[in-house]
């Protein structure tokens, strides 16, 4: 992180005296003690006895005398006992720095005075051998008495402090302690300022670093370490390039800090460095303070502010004004600014180019008195609002180019500036040339609310009335009438001679119905061959109000039933068409239902006219209510029943002439958990209205194919046939086919023993839809039964294009085969033409032996019906298989 700064600066002045006071203290003691030592021989003198005898010991031998270990010697010289006597007083003087008895001292010191002069009066033979054995055992004695002392002074931790030089020696300890003390708390002290100098340092989100002259780092905080992938110790000593291997980059940061050093003036540059991490470019505003060390070395602090975020935003800025400016040159807008209390106004080039008012000073009322005079006041209005109240200025007005064009301008503007009381003083705004939107949007509407073909209004803007229609009959009490009207076989025309011919024809029928109504009544083209009209304020009694709702429906159906003369491009003579209608209807005066609910409930009695045979008119009246609540709350239900599971799947058998069991169909039935079981009739319709037959129809197929898949691994089950009703909106859907397919992939079983089951009013309806989508499911094998024959509108040549493998003879005509001579006529009609068409006949409804017996007489081969069987759960349905098989 750097080098530690001056110590001493973390001391305080009080601090400091009592430090230099226990220095003097300490000075003065180390001298005592010096002198103490020098003067008593401590110290300076430990061991050096040993020196002393042996230095005596060569003096004797140079004098001659006989010593252990020692030649005889020299002459008597003075000098040397001069040297004898100064080393003998040196030993003595040991006395006093040691516990050593003095009579030791005083034997050694006699026995060298005997040697003198024995010496002195020595005879030719020699020194007698008593006196210098006495000398002997004198030095002995005195040297083993020294060596003793020196070991137990050793083993004596106190024994110095018990002199005057021990005591100094305890008072320089305790100053040095204090000293030491006081010198860690001042380093601690220096420490703990240092490293919250760091911390703060670290703590700054901007990069803040030190260098010196050389470009190399001496400091840096956390934020340029994490920059450039390190750490703040491991930068120390290291240039830019080290981290980011941009070598002109850090060439260029060493010249550019050197230049500030030289100068030697405070600098703020902007400046880009590369992230380590990502190799991102960051910009900087960087503050570059040049300073010199304690070494009176060059150096610089570098703080700088990371501006990427705000670079950025100015560039884009500068980009979104040069987009903002080619934006308007092609949108064609033009910009305007107004000063409102200089009246002072300014455009643009395109401003001129929409209004046709060239810049001038009057620019603006010449521009004012262009617009509409009825629309002039509003505009006013709007930007008086807007400079008083702040109110969004958003306006849209009609002028009068100076050209005399006329157009729609859509104008925008707001305040941009206040003066100083708080007032408007700078407005600013955009216009734009809407002419031609306006006229498309006129366009438009007639597309949204009016039926391209028949000019009528469409569904959206019957929805519309019918919702004002509703309010306003429930504040006059009066009841007022909605009828749905539906053209027969509308789609046989189309078919026979196209499209075209077919759109004459519903052109007609509009204009037909329109001249049966009142002026205040609506008629509206639904959809397809639909029309639903609104009759407005009938009557106040009910009775009477549905007499004229029928009324004007047979009127309308009498008006239709006259011929149509059409024409074809390809057929010169023109074709006359008749057709019959289908009307149901029901009268409202309140508000419990909307405008859907009520359109439904005159499809439902449409619904119920088509049913019964077409070409009639049918009236709900009040009575009908609680009828349609109860469909409702069926719908409801379903949904929660498809939901819960609530769906079971029953099982009927079917037999051959042998009264052979040969298979089954499949039959939904709905349980539900508080009404119990509910019968089919009563909800499948409502089903295929609400759009829910698909669900429930998924629930058959899927119990189905997996019965059939549990017959196909058993030998006496496998030949077993099954069969699936489908109703025609199952088959209109648009992935019918993709979506059968998908379900019964998922089972392994013989395809062909898998039967659908159709009406023929599902198939007529869209015949060749239904014709391709049934061909691609019997390329897998699938068998195709056409349901309820005879009871819809199949010709002979519809059924020899339709790829069925089946037909079934409705039970209406078996029910009565006994007794009615034309139900007898039909069923053997049917029979005849399965044969000659090579198909399959089967025979449902039959309840006796009677009928049965008949039916095989007349050559039937295949039954179903409560004599062989009811519908049964399939764990009952298992007895037949059982029993039979």
């Amino acid at each position: 992180m750097g080098k530690i700064g001056n110590l001493s600066g973390y001391f305080s002045r009080s601090s400091m005296g009592v430090i230099l006071f226990f220095n003097s203290i300490l000075f003065l003691g180390l001298l005592f003690i010096g002198f103490g030592l020098f003067a008593r021989g401590e110290g300076l003198f430990i061991g050096k006895h040993q020196m002393l005898f042996t230095q005596l010991d060569h003096e004797f031998l140079r004098l001659g005398f006989v010593v252990p270990g020692q030649a005889l010697g020299a002459p008597e010289s003075a000098a040397i006992w001069l040297e004898v006597a100064q080393l003998t007083e040196e030993i003595n003087r040991l006395e006093s720095a040691t516990h050593v008895p003095a009579s030791l001292f005083e034997n050694f010191t006699e026995s060298v005075a005997d040697l003198r002069q024995a010496q002195q009066a020595a005879k030719p033979e020699g020194i007698s051998a008593n006196v210098l054995s006495n000398y002997i055992i004198a030095r002995s004695h005195l040297v083993s008495a020294l060596e003793q002392d020196e070991i137990n002074r050793a083993s004596d931790p106190l024994r110095k402090f018990n002199t005057p030089e021990g005591a100094v020696i305890v008072l320089l300890l305790i100053c040095g302690v204090l000293q030491l003390a006081l010198v860690l708390h001042g380093f601690r002290k220096f420490i703990s300022r240092n490293q919250l100098l760091t911390d703060v340092l670290n703590a700054i989100p901007d990069p803040v670093v030190a260098k010196n002259y050389d470009g190399n780092f001496i400091f840096c905080n956390e934020t340029v370490a994490q920059l450039y992938n390190s750490t703040p110790e491991a930068m120390v000593g290291k240039d830019d390039a080290y981290f980011t291997g941009n070598q002109q980059q850090a060439d260029f940061f060493r010249e550019n800090v050197r230049k500030v050093m030289r100068q030697f003036k405070t600098e703020e540059v902007y400046e880009d460095s590369t992230d380590a991490n990502t190799g991102e470019i960051r910009h900087f505003l960087s503050v570059k303070v040049p300073f010199r060390d304690r070494q009176n070395n060059l150096c610089i602090t570098v703080v700088a502010r990371d501006v990427t975020e705000i670079v950025e935003l100015k560039d884009r800025a500068e980009r979104n004004e040069k987009r903002l400016e080619s934006i308007f040159e092609v949108s064609g807008e033009g910009l305007w600014e107004w000063n409102t209390q200089t009246n002072e106004v300014g455009h643009n080039a395109q401003w001129e180019s929409i209004t046709g008012v060239l810049n001038s000073e009057s620019s603006f009322e010449e521009f004012d008195n262009c617009i509409f005079a009825e629309d002039r006041s509003r505009v006013h209005a709007a930007l008086t609002a807007l400079l008083e109240s702040n109110e969004t200025y958003n306006i849209e007005f009609r002028m009068k180019r100076p050209d005399g064009n006329v157009l729609w301008i859509w104008d925008r503007g707001q305040v941009a500036e206040y003066d100083e009381d708080g007032k408007p003083l700078w407005v600013v705004g955009i216009m734009q040339d809407v002419t031609q939107e306006k006229i498309n949007q006129q366009q438009i509407e007639n597309l949204a609310y009016y039926d391209s073909l028949t000019q009528l209004p469409n569904r959206s803007m019957l929805k519309d009335r019918l919702t004002d229609a509703i309010s306003h009959h429930c504040l006059t009490n009066i009841y007022g009438a909605v009828l749905f009207l539906d053209l027969d076989r509308f789609k046989l025309l189309n078919d026979s001679y196209g499209h075209q011919v077919g759109d004459q024809l519903l052109v007609e029928v509009g204009k037909r119905i329109h001249r049966r109504l009142r002026a205040e009544d609506t008629v509206a083209r639904f959809g397809g061959d639909e029309f639903v009209l609104i009759l407005h304020q009938l009557n106040e009694n009910a009775e009477v109000a549905a007499e004229q709702a029928m009324a004007t429906a047979e009127s309308i159906r009498d008006s239709l039933c006259e011929v149509f003369h059409l024409h074809h491009e390809n057929i010169k003579n023109v074709i006359d068409y008749y057709i019959t209608v289908s009307i149901g209807g029901v009268i409202f005066k309140t508000d419990d239902a909307d405008a859907n609910a009520l359109i439904q409930m005159a499809d439902m009695a449409l619904y119920k006219v088509k049913k019964d045979g077409r070409n009639d008119s049918l009236i709900f009246g009040p009575e009908m209510r609680d009828e349609l609540n109860r469909e409702r709350d069926i719908k409801r239900e379903l949904r929660r029943a498809i939901s819960e599971n609530q769906f079971s799947v029953y099982y009927q058998p079917k037999y051959d002439f042998n009264q052979q069991l040969i298979g089954a169909e499949a039959l939904v039935r709905w349980f539900h958990p508080e009404l119990g079981m509910i019968p089919p009739c009563d909800f499948i319709m409502i089903a295929e209205q609400a759009n829910l037959i698909v669900a429930i129809g998924d629930v058959v197929l899927n119990d189905a194919c997996s019965k059939l898949q549990e017959w196909q691994y058993s030998d006496e089950t496998a030949s077993l046939g099954m069969s699936v009703n489908f109703s025609a909106k199952q088959i209109r859907q648009k992935d019918f086919c993709e979506h059968f397919v998908e379900i019964i992939g998922a089972y392994n079983f013989d395809y062909a023993r898998l039967t659908l089951e159709v009406t023929e009013t599902a198939l007529l309806e869209d015949l060749d839809v239904a014709i391709e989508k049934l061909t691609e499911l019997k390329k897998l094998g699938i068998r195709v039964s056409l349901d309820d024959f005879g009871t819809g509108y199949s010709s002979l040549t519809h059924l020899k294009g339709l790829p069925i493998d089946e037909i079934k003879i409705d039970r209406s005509f078996v029910r009565d085969i006994k007794f009615d001579e034309s139900d007898l006529i039909m069923v053997k009609s049917i029979l005849d033409l399965g044969r000659n068409f090579s198909i399959d006949v089967i025979s449902e409804g039959v309840e006796d032996v009677e009928q049965l017996n008949l039916l095989t007489k007349l050559g039937c081969q295949y039954f179903q019906g409560f004599y062989f069987g009811k519908p049964v759960p399939y764990t009952d349905f298992k007895h037949f298989i059982i029993t039979e098989v």
